[in-house]
């Protein structure tokens, strides 16, 4: 029996696939869905004189990414709340892969649902695809 499903958004549509089906999974199983939103905060290229962002727009720019990804976390929270089942969300920052390997074994989920973007290539070589790397490296089962 599943109590606990993590369910990593970043707030594409990609993601919400996985969250349907953990929607189905956790009202069959009367189980709580346990959002995860990870920020990253930007690099930024060399804009102002002195070489770098000026602080105030830095700041101002991650608030909004904040912002943004809270208000993510809020709808999509209020959409399973409607369905009957009980719901908490997390926004995390860091690198995606280190955040959501962290709170699974914060968290100790019994189920993780997430999608794969499908990178390929030299990318997927160079940089990983962070539901690889939460199949091999996690410790609880990921449904992909």
């Amino acid at each position: 029996m599943l109590h606990r499903i993590l369910v990593p958004t970043d707030g594409s549509p990609e993601s919400d696939k996985a969250l349907h089906l953990a929607q189905k999974i956790a009202k069959a199983q009367a189980a709580e869905i346990l959002l995860v939103r990870v920020g990253e905060r930007p690099v930024w290229p060399e804009l102002a004189e002195d070489g770098g962002l000026p602080p105030d727009v830095y700041d101002q720019i991650l608030t909004q990414i904040e912002q943004d990804a809270q208000a993510d976390l809020t709808r999509l929270s209020g959409q399973i709340q409607a369905d009957g089942i009980a719901v908490s969300a997390l926004l995390l920052w860091g690198s995606p892969t280190g955040a959501l390997l962290d709170c699974v074994d914060q968290e100790h989920p019994d189920l993780v649902a997430m999608t794969t973007h499908g990178r390929s290539g030299l990318e997927r070589f160079a940089l990983g695809s962070v539901t690889d790397r939460m199949v091999r490296e996690g410790s609880a089962p990921v449904l992909v």
